[in-house]
């Protein structure tokens, strides 16, 4: 596969899985698919896999010899800049706010996720429903994590030929 041939590919590939996993598991719970014996194996892998997404995302990089390159390539294919803004390239614009909106919402999630699970959510908000608001996000993730490599290969910026 191509995009394992970059050590950002395999980072990427390896956070991917589990947010993969995350989401679909979310989505079977939440249609009610996993019943008897597989509904605390579900919620136990959904739970594993959704707080390994952000530290796979942070610190498998520190595993390889180029993780400086690893985290500047995350930042530009992240985080918009002039260049993206001055050349009005739709594509990379769609995706990279796609991106950074489903970072926040992984963000979200393992911090409400966090906050439920140590039961800090019932002390800190006790007139707020801090479950629902987290299972609320059960319909937005999929549709970001399928609209992500969509708009990501649109995206792709082709490389000139040099001295032409």
């Amino acid at each position: 596969m191509r995009f394992l041939r970059t050590d950002f590919g395999k980072v990427h590939a390896a956070t991917a899985a589990f947010a993969l996993v995350n989401v679909l598991l979310a989505l079977a719970l939440k249609a009610g698919l996993m019943r008897g014996g597989l509904y605390p194996i579900a919620v136990t892998v959904h739970v594993v896999a959704g707080f390994l997404i952000l530290p796979t995302l942070l610190l498998l990089p520190l595993a390889f010899p180029t993780h400086t390159k690893i985290y500047r390539a995350m930042r530009a294919k992240l985080l918009l800049n002039r260049r993206d803004l001055a050349q009005k390239n739709a594509p990379v614009i769609a995706a990279k706010t796609v991106t950074m909106l489903m970072a926040l919402g992984f963000v979200s999630q393992t911090v409400t996720a966090l906050l439920l699970r140590t039961g800090l959510a019932y002390r800190w908000f006790p007139t707020l429903d801090v479950y629902a608001f987290h299972t609320a996000f059960v319909f937005v993730l999929p549709v970001l994590v399928l609209l992500h490599p969509i708009l990501m290969l649109l995206a792709h910026r082709r490389k000139t030929a040099k001295g032409k």
